[in-house]
């Protein structure tokens, strides 16, 4: 796996940067726009963007989202995979870098997630050493993020920060990054540990219980 990140590592860089030139003129931080964490994604939401193959009963039978927390993005994650969000949910049936490792094939079990919007934009820039992990969070892995991404992608809803973000999956030195969705694939890659860049930063998700 180490390998195969470390090929995409200029690739997910690169597109990282073309995702981000439009919003900020090149690679310089602007300030991003207040996040309103009353905006969140239920699982009927959800199930009609991503097309999820669950029916409205059992989408129902997930309950009410958790209360909205400060700085939290709030949605339902219907455990589809990233090959499941890219080919299902997006339309791509290309092969990328990332077509044959483990974890783009891996699903999740479905539930409400809720990812640190906040301290991901405040991060950015911060070598992996440096990073503090808010209390009660954990760093999720590149699936989880991904999801998020794709809903608000769907939604036409930019509540993420810009950037490309380090997520669990990880090996010798170095980090599995993911930036934003495009029309039909995600920006994935590796970055080093000691990566200072200011495009880059860490994602953060709420513990579950």
């Amino acid at each position: 796996m180490k390998r195969s990140y470390e090929m995409n590592t200029w690739y997910g860089v690169v597109l990282g940067i073309l995702l981000i030139a439009p919003a900020t003129g090149g690679c310089r931080q602007t300030a991003q726009p207040a996040f309103n964490s009353k905006i969140m994604f239920d699982a009927k939401t959800v199930g009609e963007l991503l097309h999820t193959p669950f029916t409205e009963e059992e989408l129902a039978a997930f309950g009410k989202p958790p209360a909205p927390i400060d700085g939290y993005l709030t949605y339902f994650d219907p455990g589809l995979s990233v090959m499941q969000l890219r080919r299902d949910v997006l339309g791509d049936k290309k092969r990328h870098g990332y077509t044959d490792e483990e974890y783009a094939w891996e699903e999740g079990m479905p539930g409400y997630r809720q990812l640190h919007v906040s301290a991901m934009a405040q991060q950015l820039g911060v070598g992996w050493n440096d990073v503090v992990v808010p209390e009660g969070d954990e760093v999720p892995g590149i699936r989880t993020v991904a999801t998020a991404q794709t809903i608000c992608y769907l939604a036409k809803n930019p509540l993420l920060p810009s950037g490309m973000f380090r997520c669990a999956e990880a090996g010798d030195g170095w980090h599995a990054i993911i930036s934003g969705t495009t029309k039909d694939d995600f920006g994935i890659g590796g970055n080093p540990d000691d990566s200072t860049s200011s495009i880059i930063g860490t994602a953060f998700i709420k513990k579950s219980h």
